[in-house]
């Protein structure tokens, strides 16, 4: 499956390298991360899905870490899988990006920190020059104009976001490996950091409209150019579906997420 692994006891994380992975800060290009763990409605994971698909970045490692839930995935095949972390890299003529995502989140708070910090140095040892998290801000309903929220490891940072359309979060707590992460490549090793949360209809599987709106905001910042026509069309059968305000249609009935 890969050229080459090792295990680190530190962790419990299991690092298998895809063919031709790049590991050398020198042959990136002023990389960025782009990261979006499985969380609530699915925004961030389903946002970096997309640009890892529409910038046609090729993965470079998959992480098994000890603490992700111990069940397997099995496919329309009948071919089973662990579950993982999966990195990518897309090489860009002005800067490279690297994307984190992956199939679940660690069980609890130990997994948590030790994946992160791991994590954390891996981007550390790529060069990586900035860690984006993408997560989600839970509401009751479906926002066609969601807005972005960012907080940061720099008020320069929170600058630099609010100047392309984001919102200062002035509080509240943010749980799992989106919030860890950046904070940590800050402290240990002098990354800046911040996290994206976009309003997201805690009532969904996955919010499209969430996921586009970071799409729209990563597009501006850093000209992309990711295309975001499937999420768009993925808005619409949602709207057909269960209405602007998130009440899923049945007949002439209607009937409200639980």
């Amino acid at each position: 499956m890969g050229t080459g692994g090792y295990y680190s006891t530190d962790f419990k994380v299991i690092t298998v390298d895809k063919e031709g992975a790049i590991h050398k800060p020198s042959e990136l290009k002023k990389p960025i991360c782009i990261q979006g763990m499985p969380g609530v409605a699915m925004c961030g994971k389903a946002a970096t899905d997309h640009m890892v698909e529409a910038l046609k970045a090729e993965k470079m490692h998959e992480f098994y870490f000890y603490d992700l839930s111990p069940h397997v995935k099995v496919d329309d095949n009948g071919y089973m899988s662990a579950l993982k972390i999966h990195s990518y890299l897309s090489k860009g003529k002005q800067r490279d990006l690297v994307f984190i995502t992956g199939d679940g989140q660690p069980a609890n708070g130990d997994g948590i920190n030790a994946f992160s910090h791991f994590i954390a140095e891996r981007l550390k040892d790529l060069g990586v020059r900035l860690v984006i998290s993408l997560a989600a801000s839970p509401i009751p309903t479906i926002s066609l104009n969601p807005k972005v929220y960012v907080a940061a490891t720099s008020k320069s940072l929170i600058n630099f976001f609010v100047k392309h359309g984001a919102h200062m979060l002035t509080e509240g707590t943010i749980v799992g490996m989106n919030g860890i992460i950046p904070c940590l490549a800050e402290r240990l090793y002098g990354i800046p950091g911040c996290i994206l949360l976009a309003e997201a209809c805690q009532a969904l599987p996955t919010d499209p409209s969430a996921s586009k709106a970071f799409i729209d905001i990563l597009n501006s910042c850093f000209n992309l150019k990711v295309d975001a026509t499937k999420l768009s069309s993925a808005i619409e059968k949602l709207l057909e579906v269960y209405g602007v305000k998130g009440q899923k249609k049945s007949g002439s009935e209607t009937e409200y997420i639980s």
